[in-house]
């Protein structure tokens, strides 16, 4: 099994689903235009969800906005302030990386992702395991909170989350019985979202024969190569393994650029 570093883990962790949601907009539905002017207007009065979506305008330079990182973050906190969960969480990556020039401040971070999870977000939920499995800022790392919170977020379908359950089953970690069949079922529902750590950890179970799974190194090479088509670092050094392996040569497919990578 790969052996991860715990918060060099948590730091892919994080990475993995920030590419994953925030680049690519996981959990924000496209829109049809909107009228720029009433839009404002209503953000103005602080309705949230009008906030957020002029924070988003900004932050992404959608329908005639220019990119302002500055503004972006204004229309958050304000959607923010009035209950509004995804702001809440996009503030609270804001915080946590120190953004966009915002201040890094992981414990403002915490709470704003803690008050989603309130809320009932996975993404919140998936953030609050994050802080207490790393234990950041003034929060003390606790593996059975992290745990707690990645099973909500994990039994409401997050990737990342199924993902850290796994480590945690694999690993014997916040209390539990290391359970390595439990851990190949996690892996699983995480790869099978395409979630590329899922899929690193579910191929390194199918190269070693873990978690009752038979030993299968093709089945291994297939996702492994799944995840290198994602541009996995991890992955495609095991490709160049196995190349090497195999014939004495390394021969790596080329990343697969998606076109919103671009």
């Amino acid at each position: 099994m790969i052996k991860w570093n715990d918060k060099k883990k948590t730091c892919l962790i994080i990475m993995s689903f920030l590419i994953f949601s925030v680049v690519f907009g996981v959990g924000f539905a496209q829109e049809k235009p909107v009228d720029l002017k009433q839009l404002r207007t209503m953000a103005e009065k602080g309705i949230a969800p009008a906030a957020f979506k002029l924070g988003l305008m900004y932050e992404h330079g959608e329908q005639g906005v220019q990119k302002n990182s500055g503004e972006a973050v204004k229309w958050y906190r304000v959607a923010a302030k009035n209950k509004n969960a995804h702001a809440m969480n996009r503030l609270g990556v804001i915080y946590f990386h120190g953004l966009w020039g915002v201040k890094k401040d992981v414990d403002q971070a915490f709470e704003l992702f803690k008050e989603s999870a309130e809320i009932g977000t996975d993404v919140g939920q998936f953030f609050c395991g994050v802080i207490y499995y790393l234990g950041s800022g003034s929060v003390q790392q606790d593996m059975k909170q992290a745990f707690e919170y990645f099973k909500k977020s994990a039994n409401q379908g997050n990737a990342g989350a199924q993902d850290s359950m796994g480590v945690m089953y694999y690993n014997g970690q916040g209390g539990l019985k290391k359970d390595l069949i439990e851990a190949g079922k996690w892996y699983e529902k995480s790869a099978s979202q395409g979630y590329a750590d899922g899929i690193i950890h579910l191929a390194s179970m199918y190269e070693q024969g873990k978690g009752g799974l038979a030993k299968d190194e093709d089945k291994a090479l297939q996702l492994y190569q799944q995840a290198a088509d994602k541009g996995n670092h991890v992955a495609i050094e095991k490709i160049k393994y196995y190349d090497f392996k195999k014939t004495g040569s390394i021969n790596i497919k080329p990343h697969k650029v998606n076109p919103k990578e671009k």
